[in-house]
C-alpha cells in the first residue's frame, strides 16, 4: 500500500515597516514563502506550488508578490535589520 498526499509549509522571509495600501497605517509588514508538496509515506518529495505574500501587521491583508520582487522585499529587510542593529548572522 502506498500512502502519498500533499502538505503545506510556510517560511518567514523577512520584515519591513512601511505604509500599507490598503488601510494607509504604517505598519509591519511580514514576507511569508508559502510552499505545496507532494508527499510519499508522509516525507515531503516535490514541491509543486510556492507563492511569496507579504501580510500587514495591522490590518493583516495580504498581497501576493512573484519571486523577483520577494527577492528585493527580503533583500530590503536584511539591509534593514542590518542597519538598524538587529541580528547579525556569522559566516
Amino acid at each position: 500500500m502506498i500512502i502519498f498526499g500533499t502538505k503545506g509549509t510556510s517560511a518567514l522571509l523577512g520584515v519591513l515597516f512601511f505604509v500599507c495600501r490598503v488601510c494607509g497605517n504604517e505598519a509591519a509588514q511580514r514576507l511569508v514563502k508559502h510552499r505545496r508538496w507532494f508527499t510519499l509515506f508522509f516525507i515531503p518529495v516535490i514541491p509543486y506550488s510556492t507563492k511569496h505574500v507579504y501580510t500587514c501587521a495591522y490590518c493583516g491583508a495580504g498581497t501576493e508578490l512573484d519571486a523577483e520582487a520577494a527577492g528585493r522585499f527580503q533583500a530590503d529587510a536584511e539591509h534593514a535589520a542590518a542597519t538598524r542593529g538587529g541580528p547579525q548572522q556569522q559566516g
